[in-house]
């Protein structure tokens, strides 16, 4: 999972991190194992937002069970 530029490394990391959250529903989780893998060529805008809402999601649940 190496990456030669920095900003795929550091957005690898965090979606590894968010990945790993028990939160998540399994259509998320298995969507940002391929999200990874396509950091390697270059995502799309539509993966990217994508993305964004994953993280949306997770963040209302989150802030739910505070």
């Amino acid at each position: 999972m190496l990456s030669t530029d920095d900003r795929k490394a550091a957005l690898k990391t965090f979606v590894d991190d968010l990945e790993g959250d028990e939160r998540l529903k399994a259509l998320d989780r298995s969507f940002l194992t391929t999200y990874k893998t396509a950091l390697d060529s270059n995502t799309t805008r539509s993966q990217d937002l994508q993305l964004i809402g994953v993280f949306e999601r997770f963040m209302v649940k989150a802030m739910k069970n505070k």
